[in-house]
Protein backbone atom coordinates (compact mmCIF):
# COMPACT_ATOMS: atom_id res chain seq x y z
CA UNK A 1 0.00 0.00 0.00
CA UNK A 2 1.18 3.51 -0.66
CA UNK A 3 2.09 5.82 2.16
CA UNK A 4 -0.78 8.20 1.50
CA UNK A 5 -3.84 6.12 2.35
CA UNK A 6 -7.27 7.79 2.50
CA UNK A 7 -9.06 5.43 4.89
CA UNK A 8 -10.44 5.95 8.35
CA UNK A 9 -7.94 3.56 9.91
CA UNK A 10 -4.77 5.11 8.57
CA UNK A 11 -2.93 8.36 8.98
CA UNK A 12 -2.74 10.61 5.96
CA UNK A 13 0.91 11.38 5.29
CA UNK A 14 2.26 14.74 4.22
CA UNK A 15 5.75 15.96 3.39
CA UNK A 16 7.97 16.90 6.30
CA UNK A 17 8.65 20.56 5.66
CA UNK A 18 12.32 21.09 6.37
CA UNK A 19 12.17 24.82 5.74
CA UNK A 20 9.29 27.27 5.37
CA UNK A 21 10.27 30.34 3.35
CA UNK A 22 6.98 32.21 3.06
CA UNK A 23 3.26 32.03 3.61
CA UNK A 24 1.24 35.04 2.56
CA UNK A 25 -2.37 35.87 1.88
CA UNK A 26 -2.78 37.88 -1.33
CA UNK A 27 -6.49 38.66 -1.21
CA UNK A 28 -9.87 37.09 -0.59
CA UNK A 29 -9.65 33.43 -1.50
CA UNK A 30 -6.06 33.80 -2.70
CA UNK A 31 -3.04 32.34 -0.98
CA UNK A 32 0.62 31.90 -1.86
CA UNK A 33 2.58 29.19 -0.07
CA UNK A 34 6.31 28.62 -0.56
CA UNK A 35 8.28 25.72 0.87
CA UNK A 36 11.71 24.13 0.45
CA UNK A 37 12.35 20.38 0.63
CA UNK A 38 14.55 17.75 -0.98
CA UNK A 39 16.28 20.18 -3.34
CA UNK A 40 12.99 21.83 -4.38
CA UNK A 41 11.39 25.22 -4.00
CA UNK A 42 7.67 24.53 -4.23
CA UNK A 43 5.39 27.55 -4.72
CA UNK A 44 1.63 27.02 -4.65
CA UNK A 45 -0.93 29.64 -5.68
CA UNK A 46 -4.43 28.89 -4.38
CA UNK A 47 -7.17 30.96 -6.03
CA UNK A 48 -10.93 30.68 -6.61
CA UNK A 49 -10.08 29.52 -10.15
CA UNK A 50 -7.88 26.66 -8.96
CA UNK A 51 -4.46 25.73 -7.64
CA UNK A 52 -1.17 26.25 -9.49
CA UNK A 53 2.06 24.69 -8.19
CA UNK A 54 5.51 25.60 -9.51
CA UNK A 55 8.53 23.46 -8.61
CA UNK A 56 12.02 24.91 -9.01
CA UNK A 57 15.45 23.82 -7.78
CA UNK A 58 16.49 25.38 -4.46
CA UNK A 59 20.01 26.00 -5.80
CA UNK A 60 19.54 29.04 -8.07
CA UNK A 61 22.45 31.40 -8.73
CA UNK A 62 23.05 34.46 -10.96
CA UNK A 63 23.39 33.64 -14.66
CA UNK A 64 22.00 30.11 -14.31
CA UNK A 65 19.85 28.30 -16.83
CA UNK A 66 17.00 26.96 -14.68
CA UNK A 67 14.07 24.73 -15.46
CA UNK A 68 11.16 23.52 -13.39
CA UNK A 69 7.66 22.11 -13.65
CA UNK A 70 4.10 23.45 -13.42
CA UNK A 71 1.06 21.58 -12.12
CA UNK A 72 -2.36 23.24 -12.57
CA UNK A 73 -5.55 21.95 -10.92
CA UNK A 74 -8.49 24.10 -12.11
CA UNK A 75 -11.70 24.49 -10.13
CA UNK A 76 -13.65 23.95 -13.36
CA UNK A 77 -12.29 22.66 -16.69
CA UNK A 78 -11.73 26.15 -18.12
CA UNK A 79 -11.13 28.24 -15.00
CA UNK A 80 -7.35 28.47 -15.45
CA UNK A 81 -7.37 28.84 -19.23
CA UNK A 82 -4.93 31.53 -20.41
CA UNK A 83 -3.35 31.97 -16.97
CA UNK A 84 0.43 32.31 -17.20
CA UNK A 85 3.48 32.17 -14.97
CA UNK A 86 5.79 35.15 -15.28
CA UNK A 87 9.43 34.84 -14.22
CA UNK A 88 12.46 36.91 -15.29
CA UNK A 89 10.22 38.88 -17.72
CA UNK A 90 9.20 35.66 -19.45
CA UNK A 91 5.59 34.45 -19.56
CA UNK A 92 4.92 30.71 -19.68
CA UNK A 93 1.49 29.15 -20.28
CA UNK A 94 0.36 26.71 -17.60
CA UNK A 95 -0.36 24.17 -20.33
CA UNK A 96 3.37 24.09 -21.19
CA UNK A 97 3.98 22.27 -17.87
CA UNK A 98 7.72 23.10 -18.03
CA UNK A 99 9.27 26.51 -17.46
CA UNK A 100 12.81 27.42 -18.46
CA UNK A 101 14.57 30.74 -17.94
CA UNK A 102 17.96 32.39 -17.37
CA UNK A 103 18.49 34.15 -14.06
CA UNK A 104 19.56 37.76 -13.78
CA UNK A 105 22.62 39.09 -11.97
CA UNK A 106 20.77 39.79 -8.75
CA UNK A 107 17.97 38.28 -6.69
CA UNK A 108 15.53 37.44 -5.38
CA UNK A 109 13.50 36.44 -8.42
CA UNK A 110 9.83 37.39 -8.73
CA UNK A 111 7.47 34.55 -9.64
CA UNK A 112 4.04 35.87 -10.65
CA UNK A 113 0.78 34.19 -11.58
CA UNK A 114 -1.32 36.26 -14.02
CA UNK A 115 -4.84 35.69 -15.32
CA UNK A 116 -6.10 35.91 -18.89
CA UNK A 117 -6.29 39.72 -18.67
CA UNK A 118 -2.69 39.96 -17.44
CA UNK A 119 -3.77 40.91 -13.93
CA UNK A 120 -1.48 39.74 -11.16
CA UNK A 121 -3.16 36.97 -9.14
CA UNK A 122 -0.27 36.15 -6.81
CA UNK A 123 3.45 36.70 -6.38
CA UNK A 124 6.34 35.02 -4.59
CA UNK A 125 10.03 35.87 -4.19
CA UNK A 126 12.45 33.06 -5.06
CA UNK A 127 15.73 33.27 -3.13
CA UNK A 128 18.96 33.32 -5.12
CA UNK A 129 22.22 31.98 -3.74
CA UNK A 130 25.64 33.63 -4.19
CA UNK A 131 27.41 33.05 -7.50
CA UNK A 132 30.46 31.42 -5.96
CA UNK A 133 29.78 27.73 -6.35
CA UNK A 134 31.38 25.82 -9.22
CA UNK A 135 29.52 22.99 -10.90
CA UNK A 136 30.45 19.54 -9.56
CA UNK A 137 32.90 17.56 -11.65
CA UNK A 138 31.25 14.21 -10.84
CA UNK A 139 27.80 12.85 -10.16
CA UNK A 140 26.83 12.07 -6.56
CA UNK A 141 24.05 9.49 -6.75
CA UNK A 142 21.91 8.78 -3.69
CA UNK A 143 21.96 5.15 -2.58
CA UNK A 144 18.40 5.10 -1.28
CA UNK A 145 15.21 7.16 -1.28
CA UNK A 146 11.57 7.02 -0.21
CA UNK A 147 8.88 5.83 -2.60
CA UNK A 148 6.66 8.53 -4.05
CA UNK A 149 8.98 11.34 -2.88
CA UNK A 150 11.37 13.67 -4.68
CA UNK A 151 15.11 13.26 -4.31
CA UNK A 152 18.03 15.29 -5.67
CA UNK A 153 21.00 14.14 -7.72
CA UNK A 154 24.15 16.27 -7.59
CA UNK A 155 26.21 16.67 -10.75
CA UNK A 156 27.18 18.77 -13.77
CA UNK A 157 23.98 19.61 -15.65
CA UNK A 158 23.00 22.28 -18.18
CA UNK A 159 19.84 23.47 -16.39
CA UNK A 160 17.49 22.13 -19.10
CA UNK A 161 15.46 19.22 -17.75
CA UNK A 162 14.07 18.35 -21.19
CA UNK A 163 17.34 16.69 -22.23
CA UNK A 164 18.00 14.87 -18.95
CA UNK A 165 16.94 11.27 -18.43
CA UNK A 166 16.76 9.23 -15.24
CA UNK A 167 15.75 5.62 -14.66
CA UNK A 168 15.18 3.71 -11.43
CA UNK A 169 15.52 0.07 -12.36
CA UNK A 170 13.92 -0.24 -15.78
CA UNK A 171 11.41 2.55 -15.08
CA UNK A 172 11.92 6.06 -16.42
CA UNK A 173 11.14 8.65 -13.74
CA UNK A 174 10.04 12.27 -13.99
CA UNK A 175 12.56 15.11 -13.79
CA UNK A 176 10.92 17.82 -11.66
CA UNK A 177 13.54 20.59 -11.70
CA UNK A 178 17.11 21.25 -12.78
CA UNK A 179 19.92 23.74 -12.17
CA UNK A 180 23.52 23.53 -13.42
CA UNK A 181 24.42 21.67 -10.22
CA UNK A 182 21.50 19.33 -9.50
CA UNK A 183 18.36 17.67 -10.76
CA UNK A 184 15.36 16.65 -8.68
CA UNK A 185 13.54 13.47 -9.67
CA UNK A 186 10.24 11.98 -8.53
CA UNK A 187 10.65 8.43 -7.25
CA UNK A 188 7.94 5.93 -8.24
CA UNK A 189 5.66 4.25 -5.70
CA UNK A 190 6.52 0.76 -6.88
CA UNK A 191 8.52 -1.38 -6.77
CA UNK A 192 10.41 -1.10 -3.48
CA UNK A 193 13.69 -2.80 -2.69
CA UNK A 194 17.14 -3.04 -4.25
CA UNK A 195 17.56 -1.78 -7.80
CA UNK A 196 19.76 0.68 -9.73
CA UNK A 197 19.58 4.38 -10.57
CA UNK A 198 20.85 5.76 -13.89
CA UNK A 199 21.26 9.42 -14.79
CA UNK A 200 21.97 10.62 -18.32
CA UNK A 201 23.03 14.18 -19.16
CA UNK A 202 24.13 14.59 -22.76
CA UNK A 203 26.84 12.01 -23.42
CA UNK A 204 27.49 11.43 -19.72
CA UNK A 205 25.71 8.43 -18.19
CA UNK A 206 26.25 7.08 -14.68
CA UNK A 207 24.63 4.11 -12.93
CA UNK A 208 24.77 3.18 -9.26
CA UNK A 209 23.16 0.84 -6.77
CA UNK A 210 19.92 2.17 -5.30
CA UNK A 211 17.20 1.15 -2.90
CA UNK A 212 13.60 2.40 -2.90
CA UNK A 213 12.21 2.27 0.64
CA UNK A 214 8.48 2.15 1.27
CA UNK A 215 7.02 3.79 4.39
CA UNK A 216 3.53 3.08 5.74
CA UNK A 217 1.83 4.49 8.83
CA UNK A 218 -1.34 3.06 10.39
CA UNK A 219 -3.40 3.67 13.51
CA UNK A 220 -6.82 2.39 14.61
CA UNK A 221 -8.00 5.97 15.12
CA UNK A 222 -7.10 9.33 13.60
CA UNK A 223 -9.15 11.40 16.06
CA UNK A 224 -8.85 11.10 19.84
CA UNK A 225 -10.77 12.30 22.86
CA UNK A 226 -8.84 13.96 25.66
CA UNK A 227 -6.94 11.22 27.51
CA UNK A 228 -7.76 8.58 24.88
CA UNK A 229 -4.89 6.48 23.47
CA UNK A 230 -4.14 4.76 20.20
CA UNK A 231 -1.12 2.95 18.74
CA UNK A 232 0.81 4.30 15.78
CA UNK A 233 2.60 1.68 13.67
CA UNK A 234 5.42 2.71 11.32
CA UNK A 235 6.51 0.08 8.81
CA UNK A 236 9.39 0.42 6.35
CA UNK A 237 9.70 -2.07 3.49
CA UNK A 238 12.22 -2.89 0.77
CA UNK A 239 15.08 -3.32 3.26
CA UNK A 240 16.34 -6.78 2.24
CA UNK A 241 20.12 -6.93 2.49
CA UNK A 242 20.38 -3.54 4.21
CA UNK A 243 23.99 -2.71 5.14
CA UNK A 244 23.72 0.88 6.37
CA UNK A 245 21.50 2.77 8.79
CA UNK A 246 18.40 4.52 7.44
CA UNK A 247 17.62 7.90 9.09
CA UNK A 248 13.97 8.88 9.40
CA UNK A 249 12.09 11.88 10.81
CA UNK A 250 8.81 11.20 12.61
CA UNK A 251 6.66 14.28 13.26
CA UNK A 252 3.23 14.41 14.89
CA UNK A 253 1.01 17.49 14.81
CA UNK A 254 -2.33 18.09 16.46
CA UNK A 255 -3.57 17.86 20.04
CA UNK A 256 -1.76 14.61 20.87
CA UNK A 257 1.31 13.54 22.80
CA UNK A 258 3.54 10.95 21.12
CA UNK A 259 5.53 8.44 23.13
CA UNK A 260 9.13 9.62 22.78
CA UNK A 261 8.13 13.13 21.66
CA UNK A 262 6.20 14.70 18.79
CA UNK A 263 9.41 15.30 16.81
CA UNK A 264 11.73 12.29 16.66
CA UNK A 265 14.88 11.25 14.83
CA UNK A 266 14.64 7.53 14.15
CA UNK A 267 17.37 5.23 12.87
CA UNK A 268 16.51 1.93 11.21
CA UNK A 269 19.50 -0.40 11.58
CA UNK A 270 20.27 -3.57 9.62
CA UNK A 271 19.66 -5.59 12.79
CA UNK A 272 16.07 -4.27 12.86
CA UNK A 273 15.18 -5.78 9.47
CA UNK A 274 13.00 -8.89 9.44
CA UNK A 275 13.45 -11.73 6.88
CA UNK A 276 10.70 -10.23 4.68
CA UNK A 277 12.69 -6.98 4.34
CA UNK A 278 10.51 -4.92 6.66
CA UNK A 279 11.16 -3.07 9.92
CA UNK A 280 8.40 -1.95 12.26
CA UNK A 281 8.15 0.33 15.28
CA UNK A 282 5.20 1.47 17.36
CA UNK A 283 4.42 4.56 19.41
CA UNK A 284 1.55 5.27 21.79
CA UNK A 285 -0.39 8.45 21.04
CA UNK A 286 -2.40 10.16 23.79
CA UNK A 287 -5.03 12.81 23.16
CA UNK A 288 -4.24 16.06 24.97
CA UNK A 289 -7.47 17.62 23.69
CA UNK A 290 -10.29 16.24 21.59
CA UNK A 291 -9.44 16.43 17.89
CA UNK A 292 -7.62 15.06 14.86
CA UNK A 293 -3.90 14.59 14.46
CA UNK A 294 -1.44 14.08 11.60
CA UNK A 295 1.79 12.10 11.43
CA UNK A 296 4.56 12.28 8.83
CA UNK A 297 7.43 9.85 8.40
CA UNK A 298 10.14 10.80 5.91
CA UNK A 299 13.68 9.74 5.22
CA UNK A 300 16.04 12.53 6.26
CA UNK A 301 17.43 13.84 2.92
CA UNK A 302 20.37 15.59 4.59
CA UNK A 303 21.63 12.22 5.83
CA UNK A 304 21.04 10.07 2.76
CA UNK A 305 24.42 8.61 1.70
CA UNK A 306 25.68 9.34 -1.80
CA UNK A 307 28.21 7.67 -4.06
CA UNK A 308 30.56 9.71 -6.26
CA UNK A 309 30.72 8.43 -9.85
Amino acid sequence: MRNTIPTATTIVLSYLLLSLFALSISGAGKQVDQRSQNGLNTITFTTPQGRVTVKLPDDIRPGDVISGSIVAVPTTPDSLNAHVIEIESKRIALADRILKFVTSAAGPISLILRDAAGTEVGRSAIPMRPANRASPSAFALPIFGQNGRPIEIIGAFDGDLSNTRCEVGAQRVAIIAESPRLVVIQLPWEPVGETTITINEGTNTKTGEFRTIGVRLTAPKTSLLKGEKTTLTVQATGLQGLKQNVPMDLVTTGAVDTEGGNIQKITIKPIDVLPDGSATLTRTLTGMETGNFNVTATLDPAKIPRKQL
